[in-house]
């Protein structure tokens, strides 16, 4: 992956944090803008060190991430771990799951010989259903 594509995804990441109230409104140290700019330094250079080198997936993993940091799932300050070490667990759990998943998502599209022997009423999706308003009755 290029550098570009690390990029919108660090800034995903940072955008989170913005979120969370990791990066306050009104910082008391700093400024806003040099905090955020600290932390799409630091997933720049974060997301490399990953050696993922499918984009879909590691966009998969950081959508997850994201809505971890936005859930509070992982502390904006956190006092038994540490919040970086915290994010790129989280980072490397969902990829793991995601490879996984993925691995069982392709073994279920193979029809197995059984499948094939089925009629296409049983293989075939059930027809849907409109329902109508219900009437009111008068009295």
């Amino acid at each position: 992956m290029n550098n570009m594509q690390y990029h919108g995804l660090a800034v995903r990441l940072c955008s989170a944090d913005l979120i969370s109230g990791f990066i306050s409104l009104e910082p008391v140290l700093g400024s806003r803008d040099e905090l955020a700019d600290n932390r799409l330094t630091y997933y720049c250079e974060l997301l490399p060190q990953l050696d993922c080198q499918d984009h879909s997936q590691l966009s998969q993993a950081v959508d997850l991430t994201c809505a971890d940091i936005q859930s509070s799932a992982i502390a904006v300050a956190p006092i038994l771990y540490d919040r970086d070490e915290k994010i790129t667990e989280r980072l490397r759990f969902h990829l793991t799951r995601l490879d996984e998943r993925g691995v069982c998502s392709r073994e279920a599209n193979v029809p197995t010989e059984k499948e094939n022997d089925l009629p296409e009423s049983v293989t075939a999706p059930p027809p849907s259903v409109k329902k109508g308003k219900k009437k009111k009755k008068r009295r």
